[in-house]
């Protein structure tokens, strides 16, 4: 009872990995988080067919058919067809074979005076009479030449008994009586063989399947084979692509139709398999035309404009597209989404443009035709500035040093401070006076103009772009930080618990499995299928369906419990249902014996 109680537990435990699971999996679909994931594209089955041949072996014929007659002796048929016809043997007067009746009758006989007394061969005597010499075979008479009685003399006859024989065998002539062999043949004649692969001609034996690495748009992508079960497939060429040798893994780097075609072992056939990629793009994006604002000398500085721009395949079809920031005006350092871009200096420059996945071309040009600004000559303002009191000059600390005066026009005035009692300074303290600055003279509009054109202007893009190019990686950091904040820690934990979710179900599953094998003669036994372990109120539970039953041949199954399972119920029964809820009960151990007919 306690290990039933640890089984219904592992059973909740599972199936609330299972709703998390299912938890997760939505989770996902609504945070949209997507990836590349396999796209199955075919599952052929695996067919068996007999090889070799029953009238030689070879293959699958192994096994030595002799010939048997087939047929009756008695009543014909398969090799008996020669008839075997009655005919009466012995006689009727002598009996014998198939006369073996005797029946006996009396009648007289006599000479009479019949040709047998009256001629023979010899005479005529002395009297010129003819008789017969010898004995009459009638009345036995001796007759001679001299003392013949002649035919008048015979003894004229006598009782005879005659005895003859009837047919006893009660069938008639030429009456079909039994059958003889036809075929020419023994019972140890080898008529030919019979196949010893233990399955049925044109039998599903595995599967054939074939996956793309994605239906994205990729760079490189791949082909994914699986032959099952593997030991059918040719050990050392498995599988070719578009007629060469492949594994089981076949990279693939451009567009086009596949054909996928498994090596099998001798009996085992797959139909070929078609992939076709269209969603691999290596081709880079072209500039088909680009302008400059200008192409006159000039001052300013000098725009390059890209007005046309395509992503095409090699048979023209759409690529992958541009990227979100298609362009770089200096060599791959900074891209953008601007299609034109102001150069202040002459120079040779590249313009560069990629698509989404990074396939990039470039176009190289020369900026020549911007001249340098002649300097422009300054201008005094006539009107001079107001002019400004000179500051104070300082008092110095001993009254009896004079102050320079630095205006030589104004006469030197001696300020005597105060005395502060208690603070004595022995040491006058000089402090020179201040100049003041001249004031320089406000330009004119036409002065600005002319001074602002003689600033250089690159300096100033210069650091124009510099800011800009800062606040973009400021951005972009700014961005990252707020993007690993969310996906990238969602997504790790999301996978872990996962595949932890996935191997508890796949240990569940593993936990209840039970193989069924059909014994097969010569204690050997063949797998027929899989059964699983049920949890009733009642206790352990095993069905073994219809379909499994359909396939055993003898009815003698063994059944083998997972490894866990029989760790864990070693002393427990368990209930088994077959053919339509008959049921046994028998011990939990490594190998079930039960029969089923």
């Amino acid at each position: 009872m306690q290990n039933f109680y640890h089984f219904q537990l592992r059973h909740k435990v599972f199936l609330y990995c299972g709703l998390t699971l299912l938890i997760l999996f939505t989770i996902i679909l609504n945070l949209k988080i997507t990836s590349n994931a396999e796209t199955l594209v075919a599952s052929q089955e695996i067919i068996h067919h007999h090889v070799g041949n029953s009238s030689s072996s070879g293959g699958c014929y192994t096994i030595t058919k002799y010939h048997r007659h087939s047929g009756s002796p008695t009543s014909g048929g398969g090799c008996y067809t020669i008839t075997v016809t009655h005919h009466h043997s012995g006689s009727s007067t002598y009996g014998g074979g198939c006369y073996t009746e005797s029946h006996t009758e009396e009648e007289w006989e006599g000479c009479y005076g019949s040709d047998y007394c009256d001629q023979g061969p010899c005479g005529p005597d002395s009297s010129g009479q003819v008789y017969y010499v010898g004995t009459c075979p009638i009345c036995y008479a001796n007759l001679n030449v001299y003392n013949s009685p002649g035919w008048s003399n015979c003894s004229n006859g006598r009782m005879v008994t005659n005895t003859y024989y009837s047919l006893a065998c009660g069938m008639y002539e030429g009456q079909v009586t039994s059958y003889k062999l036809g075929c020419q043949k023994s019972e140890t004649t080898i008529e030919g063989y019979l196949p010893a692969c233990n399955m049925d001609e044109n039998e599903v034996i595995g599967h054939f399947k074939v996956s793309k690495s994605t239906d994205e748009w990729c760079t490189q992508a791949k082909i994914h084979i699986e032959i099952n079960p593997e030991s059918i497939a040719d050990s050392v060429n498995p599988v070719s692509v578009n007629g060469e040798n492949g594994g089981y893994i076949y990279p693939v780097s451009s567009n086009g139709d596949y054909q996928v075609v498994a090596n099998l072992i001798e009996g085992y056939t797959a139909s070929p398999v078609s992939v076709v990629f269209d969603n691999i793009d290596n081709t880079a994006p072209q500039i088909n035309d680009y302008t400059f604002n200008t192409l006159d000398s000039t001052y300013d500085p000098v725009s390059i404009i890209i007005n046309d721009v395509s992503d095409l395949q090699p048979d023209g079809s759409e690529g992958c597209g541009l990227d979100d920031s298609p362009y770089s005006y200096d060599n791959g350092s900074s891209w953008t989404n601007e299609s034109s871009y102001s150069y202040a200096a002459n120079g040779s420059y590249t313009l560069l443009v990629r698509d989404k996945l990074g396939n990039t071309a470039a176009v190289e040009y020369t900026v020549s035709n911007i001249s340098p600004r002649p300097d422009p000559e300054p201008e005094i303002d006539p009107v001079p500035d107001e002019p400004q009191d000179p500051p104070a000059p300082p008092v110095p600390d001993d009254p009896s040093d004079p102050i320079v005066d630095p205006n030589p026009n104004n006469p030197p005035v001696r300020i005597t401070p105060p005395i502060t009692p208690g603070i004595n300074d022995p040491k006058p303290k000089v402090v020179e006076p201040t100049v003041p600055k001249p004031k320089i003279p406000t330009p004119s509009v036409s002065e600005k103009a002319s001074v602002s054109a003689n600033v250089p202007k690159t300096q100033t893009i210069k650091t124009q772009d510099n800011l800009s190019e800062s606040i973009s990686e400021s951005k972009t950091l700014s961005s990252t930080k707020d993007n690993f904040s969310l996906t990238d820690i969602l997504i790790p934990i999301i996978i872990s618990l996962l595949i932890l979710a996935l191997i508890g179900l796949l240990m569940f599953l593993i936990y209840r499995i039970v193989l069924v094998y059909d014994y097969e003669g010569k204690e050997n036994y063949r797998f027929k299928g899989i059964a699983f372990i049920h949890s009733k109120s009642e206790g352990l539970e095993l069905t073994i369906t219809e379909k499994i039953t359909d396939k055993c041949n003898t009815g003698r199954l063994r059944l083998k419990p997972s490894v866990l399972f029989v760790v864990f119920h070693s002393k427990s029964d368990i209930s088994i249902y077959y053919l339509e809820k008959q049921s046994v009960r028998k011990r939990i151990e490594k190998n079930i014996s039960l029969n089923i007919r």
